[in-house]
């Protein structure tokens, strides 16, 4: 009898009430006792009976304690919904009418729609089921840049050239090229000081766009003046990098080389695309990574570089870079920077299971893995330099920054002159070939995947 009272709980029903009391978990984490009580009152149909088996008890209070020891932090009153089928612009209106809600429409190709209400969470679950045919709804959750503060003790690019051999072979890379041709790297970050004289020459340029009508979406995707890409936390202005992590990333994959200027990055001349969502300080929510990542799908970008991250697993941004996937792109993803095992304690992106996903850790100089670096045998691949990183920084800048979002952008670089030299490649094969490649180093073994550094001349 039990066992079949816990497979009834299970319907969709069920499912769709917890769902409604997670969503109000993750936005006021103080009301955990009263969610409890609420499940345990629902599992029992409305009555604390006294033969709830003790199966179920367990499962609610483990889920209690993962709820309350999550990191994880949504948006107050924001919600990602995935549509079943779509809905009429008509119909949104009056939703929004009736319900108070606002409601912003995510690309044609993902189904969301992005809402934000007042309301309590239970409350606007209800409305949304009532109104549309919902697939699911989850928590806006915040993500951030993974980067540490920086440290000007350190001089030269040892993670392209280093003394002891320590680095990503850049230079017998560049025997062979330099380019990565018509590859287009999209960097989802703070944004890129497109005007940097280490950088200017290597900005994807929309040629609709820097030829047509200011004010005017001449190419007609939906975004007007994007001349260099575009900014989902300030759309009105043209991209900018406002915090300087985006601009330090861009560097170190495509820093102008052989300019005598400045840096160098693993590609001396590439195009690459800001699609910029995370604020001046660095923060940012699901709703801008979707966007930012689709925006960059759609302007040809077959490199995604995301040096950025939260705890909260999301279907829908997971669906997000499955897209990118589908469509030949590979995204790159920092591990974070919480010294973690993330087979064990995810951290989203990183830890998406996906054909097309390269996790990356950050390893010091002389080839230890770096002290906050996360790792994971299943969910990180390979690692690249992540300490005291020179590269370009916000308005015409050069900083040190140490983190794995330092790291990941080392094999965005390597992975987009793969793309360039063997278009044939599918993302999977692209992933395997860095994995399989990579410079065994001891310190690496049994922490990450490949147990080694990634390889530039390997790879190619």
């Amino acid at each position: 009898m039990q066992g079949a009272f816990l497979a009834s709980c299970l319907r969709r029903e069920a499912e769709n009430f917890l769902a409604a009391l997670w969503l109000d978990f993750f936005s006021s984490p103080a009301n955990i006792p009263r969610q409890i009580k609420a499940m345990v009152i629902f599992l029992t149909g409305g009555k604390m009976k006294k033969h709830l088996s003790l199966s179920a008890i367990v499962i609610l209070f483990a889920s209690w304690s993962w709820a309350a020891g999550m990191k994880a932090e949504a948006v107050p009153g924001e919600y990602i919904v995935k549509l079943k089928s779509d809905v009429g612009a008509r119909d949104l209106r009056k939703l929004e009418s009736d319900s108070g809600f606002a409601i912003r429409r995510g690309s044609s190709a993902s189904q969301l729609l992005f809402v934000h209400s007042s309301q309590k969470p239970e409350q606007v679950y209800r409305q949304l089921k009532t109104a549309l045919s919902v697939e699911y709804i989850e928590p806006n959750y915040r993500v951030h840049v993974s980067d540490l503060p920086d440290d000007k003790k350190f001089s030269n690019q040892w993670g392209l050239k280093n003394s002891n051999g320590v680095d990503i072979h850049a230079e017998k890379l560049w025997s062979h090229s330099v380019s990565s041709g018509d590859i287009i790297v999209g960097v989802t970050d703070t944004g890129i000081s497109v005007d940097h004289p280490d950088l200017k020459e290597n900005i994807w340029v929309n040629e609709a766009e820097a030829n047509g009508k200011p004010g005017v979406d001449d190419d007609g995707n939906g975004f007007v003046d994007d001349v260099h890409g575009f900014h989902f936390a300030y759309p009105k202005k043209p991209v900018s990098d406002q915090n300087g992590h985006g601009t330090h990333c861009a560097g170190i994959i495509g820093g102008v080389g052989n300019n005598k200027v400045g840096v160098a990055g693993v590609l001396w001349k590439t195009r690459l695309l800001a699609a910029g969502f995370l604020d001046k300080n660095g923060s940012g929510s699901l709703e801008g990574a979707i966007q930012a990542i689709d925006y960059a799908v759609q302007m040809g970008a077959k490199v995604i570089s995301a040096s950025w991250g939260g705890s909260g697993r999301s279907q829908a941004l997971e669906e997000a870079i499955r897209r990118a996937g589908d469509q030949g792109a590979v995204f790159v993803a920092a591990a974070g920077n919480e010294s973690k095992d993330i087979d064990r304690n995810p951290s989203y992106p990183a830890s998406y299971q996906l054909p097309n996903v390269i996790t990356v850790a950050a390893i010091e100089k002389r080839g230890t893995m770096a002290w906050f670096s996360n790792r994971g045998v299943e969910s990180v691949h390979v690692a690249a330099p992540g300490h005291y990183v020179l590269s370009t920084y916000k308005s015409t800048g050069y900083a040190y920054l140490s983190g794995t979002s330092m790291a990941a952008p080392f094999v965005s670089g390597v992975v987009a002159m793969m793309m360039s030299r063997h278009p044939e490649l599918t993302p999977a094969e692209i992933k395997q070939r860095v994995i399989d490649t990579a410079t065994p180093m001891k310190y690496l073994e049994g922490k990450i995947l490949s147990g080694g550094l990634v390889n530039a001349e390997g790879a190619l």
